[in-house]
């Protein structure tokens, strides 16, 4: 049997954050609201299923990110240009 558990849990996190939001204008405030949830699970957040690392950390993708991860994510396309 499938334990479709996980699905349900973020389901239910992106319910909640929409309905305090009263749904989205637009499909593309819709996209970048899921791409910043992607950013979010990936870069910020640590993984209980990893011990605590970052998911972009175990992909090896290196960043440098300081104490503030959500703030030097923002800076690093700002430094481009």
């Amino acid at each position: 049997r499938y334990n479709n558990n996980p699905i349900e849990r973020e389901n239910q996190r992106i319910k909640t954050r929409t309905r305090t939001m009263r749904g989205f204008k637009s499909h593309i405030s819709c996209k970048r609201f899921l791409d910043m949830l992607d950013i979010m699970h990936n870069f910020i957040k640590p993984s209980m299923a990893l011990k605590g690392s970052y998911p972009a950390e175990k992909a090896e993708i290196k960043l440098p990110l300081g104490r503030n991860r959500l703030l030097s994510l923002i800076q690093i396309p700002a430094m481009a240009f």
